[in-house]
């Protein structure tokens, strides 16, 4: 479990069959003060928007029940809106 915030890092790539993936990736501090890092899911996205990343992250959240201990979510591949 973390003693810190769970930070969120999210990218895209396309995969050989020209998928697009979005990688959800959590950073925090464990209980026993060490760093961790876990991959949550790799997860098929229908387009770079922010509006479709989110679609994907919010349930994964959800399911790990970690929605309101977030700290800081980093993003690429977003097009400004």
């Amino acid at each position: 479990m973390a003693l810190s915030h769970i930070h969120i890092s999210l990218d895209i790539w396309t995969s050989p069959n020209r998928w697009l993936i979005l990688a959800i990736c959590t950073h925090f501090t464990s209980y026993d003060h060490k760093k961790k890092k876990a991959l949550l899911a790799l997860k098929k996205v229908f387009g770079h928007s922010g509006d479709n990343q989110f679609s994907i992250l919010l349930p994964v959240l959800q399911d790990y029940g970690i929605e309101l201990k977030l700290g800081a979510i980093i993003a690429d591949n977003a097009p400004p809106k």
